[in-house]
């Protein structure tokens, strides 16, 4: 008997039967297996442990992440005819698999597969690990496999018939397609909008859907049938890689799409250190132990997943827009890593969610985020048009009163110019009158000059005296307006009571003789104020001598030092004729006289302007309360020192 013949016999167990109606054969409770923990038994040593051989509990055989070498063993049962079957390992990334294939009368074939194989060495050339195997009729044919890898063991087999099994890959390949369809169509539908809006948030998008292709491309075997078939060290290390850089994309996806610097900025500095944390991963997953590169890459993508829905719920609990589409779509995506890489870890059985639940969870996640961002392009397109809308209006509001202000100053202007004009025929009238009068004098002196006794000529030259000190003073006023307007005051520490006494000594014989009684009234600690002495001491005396000039025989002048709030305050009141209401407004204009009292003592009209340039020259003001018939009061606040 040959030594093929001998390990048959040695290892026969239940047989399996071959597939019928086109369905496969599950070979897991067909199957029995042996665990090589040092990986360096031959097919003639397991001759010696056949007794070692165990029973395994369910359809699936798994063992996780191990560096053991696990041998199975299943015969198939002959049928009437002769049978062509594939033998399938639904797991496609086994490092290394060798099948040896026996019949009692037949010789012993050997095949070889896995990652550690070349993809064009492999005798069917499909991303699923498949060994044919012909069954001739009325012969039971003896499967021995073994099998080692980095990754996790997951040993489900099948047994198909190589016609049903066609007709099956033609639709997985059909499902494979659509999925990567849409992911496709994902990625390039944000480029254009990226073209078009250049969000950042469509560019992250990108490259976390283009990481996740290419991890399930990686898992599913299609990245190393059709990127790197002659890279067995690649294929292996691709998948911790792009499990590390989706995990890395989602995050950066996170940030941009949920703007989280700003919308939850401790989360954000959470996602910063998970990112740190990918960031040295992602290049030392291709250069780490397989197996220490997957256990680490898992757990940082499951901490990446977690870190980006807990900052989702953040988001959610303030209100931010677009919060739960993303939360929902996170969760979808946890859930299809989780039955595609955290399953293999853990041991869970296989079934079609941990064959796909990667695949579908990642299409619909593609679905939702692409709806996701062309709603947030929606409203922030909505929100740009409103915003606009908003501004126009303010605009048109601004424009309309604007419009108002200018009309309003245009009418000021006019009325400024009319003021000015008549500004012009006061002051040529002003300085006309008195220059008439002059003219006319020197001409009588000239004319009579030998005939003209000396009583009469002094009277005239007395006339053109008065005349010329009331240009005089008409001049320094302008003068003082003038400067009072055009420079800065000299500052200086000004007791404001010493003013009003030494004017008050001034005025006293002036108002005894006119028969009105002028008094001081101070209040105690009157603060300095800062400012020129001579220009208060101006401000006082014309605020005193118009009081004078308007207040009748019997009347009465009171001048108060005050303080408030920070401030020094004047008064002075008195109790003559007052000023109607309607010229309260004009009353500091320069030249400005009351028309009905515009014959009272033959003022400039410049006085009061010159208080109130004062006032504002030393941060004050100046204000007035009268009423014809009952006197009239000036007020004037001056910061304190």
């Amino acid at each position: 008997m040959s030594a093929g013949a001998a390990l048959a016999c040695l290892l026969a167990a239940a047989p399996a039967p071959l597939p019928a109606d086109g369905d496969p054969v599950p070979l897991g409770h067909f199957m029995t297996y042996l665990e090589d923990k040092e990986a360096t038994f031959t097919a003639e040593d397991v001759q010696a442990r056949r007794a070692a051989f165990r029973h395994w509990a369910d359809d699936q055989p798994r063992f996780g992440f191990t560096r053991s070498a696990y041998w199975l063993r299943v015969t198939l049962r002959g049928d009437t005819r002769d049978r062509d079957t594939l033998l399938e390992l639904t797991y496609p990334l086994h490092d290394e698999v060798l099948l040896h294939a026996s019949t009692p009368d037949g010789p012993e074939r050997v095949q070889r597969s896995g990652l550690a194989v070349p993809f064009a060495q492999r005798e069917i050339p499909d991303p699923h690990l498949l060994f044919p195997v012909h069954v001739p009729a009325g012969v039971d044919v003896d499967l021995l496999m073994r099998v080692r890898s980095q990754s996790a063991l997951l040993l489900a087999a099948r047994l198909w018939d190589r016609e049903a099994f066609a007709r099956y890959q033609h639709h997985n390949r059909f499902w494979k397609g659509l999925l990567y369809g849409v992911l496709l169509a994902a990625v390039l539908y944000s480029l254009a909008v990226w073209w078009t809006v250049r969000d950042p948030s469509h560019t992250w998008f990108v490259g976390f859907l283009s990481a996740v292709m290419l991890l399930e491309a990686s898992l599913d075997g299609t990245a190393y049938e059709y990127l790197w078939p002659g890279t067995p060290w690649l294929a292996r290390h691709s998948i911790p890689f792009f499990v590390a850089l989706t995990a890395l994309g989602a995050l950066v996806f996170t940030r941009s799409f949920m703007t989280t610097a700003v919308t939850a900025p401790r989360h954000d500095r959470w996602l910063l250190g998970v990112m740190a944390l990918d960031s040295v991963v992602l290049p030392l997953s291709l250069v780490m132990d397989y197996l220490w590169a997957v256990r680490s890459s898992v757990a940082l993508g499951v901490l990446s997943l977690a870190a980006a829905t807990l900052t989702a719920l953040e988001c959610r609990r303030r209100h931010v827009v677009f919060a739960g589409v993303f939360l929902l779509a996170l969760g979808v995506l946890f859930g299809g890593v989780a039955a595609a890489v955290v399953g293999p870890f853990f041991s869970i059985p296989s079934s079609p969610l941990t064959e796909h639940g990667l695949q579908v969870g990642s299409a619909v996640v593609a679905l939702m985020f692409t709806m996701g961002l062309g709603q947030r392009l929606s409203a922030a397109e909505r929100a740009t048009r409103e915003a606009q809308q908003a501004l126009n209006r303010r605009l048109e509001e601004q424009v309309a009163a604007r419009t108002v202000e200018l009309e309003q100053k245009n009418r000021e202007l006019a009325d400024l110019n009319v003021r000015k004009d008549a500004l012009v025929a006061t002051v040529s009238h002003d300085f006309r009158s008195p220059l008439a009068t002059i003219r006319q004098n020197v001409q009588t002196l000239l004319r009579d000059l030998g005939i003209m006794d000396e009583a009469d000529a002094r009277q005239f030259l007395e006339a053109i005296g008065r005349q010329e000190a009331r240009l005089t003073a008409m001049c320094t006023n302008l003068l003082d307006l003038a400067r009072l307007r055009g420079r800065a005051l000299a500052r200086q520490r000004v007791d404001l009571v010493q003013v009003a006494r030494s004017i008050l000594d001034t005025v006293e014989p002036r108002a005894r003789a006119a028969g009105v009684s002028v008094a001081l009234h101070t209040a105690q600690d009157v603060p300095h104020v800062l400012g020129e002495g001579e220009r208060l001491e101006q401000l006082l005396q014309n605020l005193v001598d118009n009081a004078l000039r308007f207040t009748p025989r019997g009347g009465r002048v009171d001048v108060h030092v005050e303080h408030a709030d920070g401030k020094a305050l004047l008064r002075v009141a008195d109790t003559g004729c007052g000023i109607p209401h309607q010229h309260l407004g004009q009353l500091f204009e320069p030249f400005f006289q009351v028309p009905s009292q515009s014959h009272a003592g033959q003022g400039s009209g410049l006085g009061l302007a010159i208080v109130a340039a004062v006032a504002q020259a030393h941060g004050g003001r100046v204000d007035v309360d009268s009423a014809e018939g009952r006197g009239t009061t000036f007020r004037v606040e001056i910061p304190a020192a």
